[in-house]
């Protein structure tokens, strides 16, 4: 029996999430299609993981996504839900956390915001990256949704009107203030742990909200530890698709390319334009692009601009392109290439920057449930599906994680003795 549903708002923090219990031995499905009835029929996983792609679409349309998804939960009897946001607090945070108080009839929300692991924090309320204030951090610099605030609360409150209560360390939220969010205070991996047993011996963990740091805590106190699955991932080869902009995933590809990854860049007319691949010459072009990622041990497929080179912001201007529609085209025109690389053959374990990446890969390839096996490299999640009768690996991460050398580091670790040595 299902004994945690966990609600993400895209495909990355799904697995990165839906990782931390399967690396302690739970059985975890990651879906990306849901209906009502696989909360009933689906007894096989411990922990289901379900995407609702909500983090770029309209307040209101998050909101009602996350009602329905929990609802349906809470109808088929799942104990414990928790919403997973991101841990730079982007998309929909105050409509979602809002849709999940409200379709659970709990009186109050916990949210723990916090990934100490991942130098992620919050005190008195106010998120800390690295350090920094968020709204003073690199994810200011995101070029779709820059960080313009801190506070936890303020946050909330700009796309809902419930209550929000914030809880210092050893604080105890108001039991008196019904019908609320309550805020909690973390800045290290054992006060997170503290905060979740207290909550679990108060009988207050059938609903709660946080990242992946949260999600670490909960799996001994879930009940959901067992004998976790060997993560055995060699490969021959490692081609990595990026359709991040983020600045950390700028600096890993440029620090893998200046260390021995070969590293394609698309144009902005193959990454941008609509229906590209299906004319003659973009045929011809995705032949090319294939060959040559077939021939690299280790490569980059990148949507970012060359220095120099081709400009997108202006080439988007001039075309009367959308950023909603940036957001569509590039992940089609990666899955597109993704897709044409397995069906000739690729060998490689596929490296995934970026949750709009990854499930425009998988909706070309018809892929909608994933298994997280474990966590490589921090916030960088090795994950499994199936597809024509044959088991792939992918390894995800999502453009904010990870060190500049992560895919050195990963190629190290994954890499067979013999191909290091050829």
């Amino acid at each position: 029996m299902t004994r945690l549903m966990i609600i993400a708002d895209d495909l990355t923090g799904a697995l990165d999430t839906g990782v931390q219990f399967a690396a302690a031995g739970a059985c975890v499905k990651v879906i990306t299609n849901w209906t009502e009835d696989l909360f009933h029929s689906d007894s096989t996983a411990d922990v289901l993981v379900v995407d609702t792609e909500s983090r770029h679409i309209a307040p209101e349309e998050a909101y009602r996504i996350v009602y329905n998804v929990t609802a349906a939960a809470v109808k088929a009897g799942i104990p414990h839900l928790l919403k997973k946001t991101d841990s730079a607090l982007r998309g929909n945070v105050g409509s979602e956390l809002a849709a999940m108080l409200d379709a659970s009839g709990r009186p109050i929300l916990p949210f723990l915001p916090a990934f100490p692991t991942m130098d992620r924090i919050t005190k008195n309320g106010y998120q800390y990256i690295g350090g920094h204030l968020l709204e003073e951090s690199i994810f200011n610099q995101d070029p779709f949704e820059p960080a313009k605030e801190s506070y936890v609360p303020k946050i909330i409150a700009q796309q809902s009107d419930v209550q929000v209560q914030v809880v210092q360390i050893n604080g105890n939220e108001d039991n008196a203030v019904k019908h609320s969010i309550a805020v909690f205070d973390a800045q290290t991996k054992g006060q997170l742990r503290g905060i979740a047993q207290r909550l679990m011996r108060e009988g207050k963990l059938s609903i709660m909200a946080g990242c992946a740091g949260l999600a670490s805590a909960l799996p001994d106190l879930l009940g959901l530890a067992g004998e976790p699955e060997a993560a055995a991932c060699k490969a021959d080869a490692i081609l990595t698709i990026c359709g991040s902009v983020n600045p950390i995933t700028a600096r890993q590809l440029e620090y893998g390319e200046a260390h021995g990854f070969h590293r394609i860049r698309l144009t902005t007319a193959q990454k941008l334009q609509k229906d590209f691949w299906s004319s003659e010459n973009g045929k011809k072009e995705l032949r090319e692009l294939v060959s040559e990622c077939l021939q690299e041990k280790l490569c980059i497929l990148d949507t970012n601009d060359i220095p120099g080179g081709e400009n997108t912001v202006e080439y988007t201007r001039a075309n009367g392109i959308s950023s909603e529609t940036i957001r569509e085209n590039i992940p089609e025109a990666l899955g597109t290439i993704a897709s044409e690389l397995i069906r000739k053959g690729l060998k490689s374990t596929i490296v995934v920057m970026g949750g709009d990446t990854l499930i425009g890969i998988l909706k070309k390839l018809g892929v909608q449930e994933l298994e997280p096996v474990a966590e490589l490299l921090p916030g960088t999640v090795l994950a499994k599906f199936r597809l024509n009768g044959n088991i792939y690996q992918i390894i995800t991460k999502s453009g904010g994680f990870g060190k500049d050398s992560l895919l050195t580091d990963l190629a190290q670790k994954i890499i067979t003795e013999e191909q290091k040595d050829a």
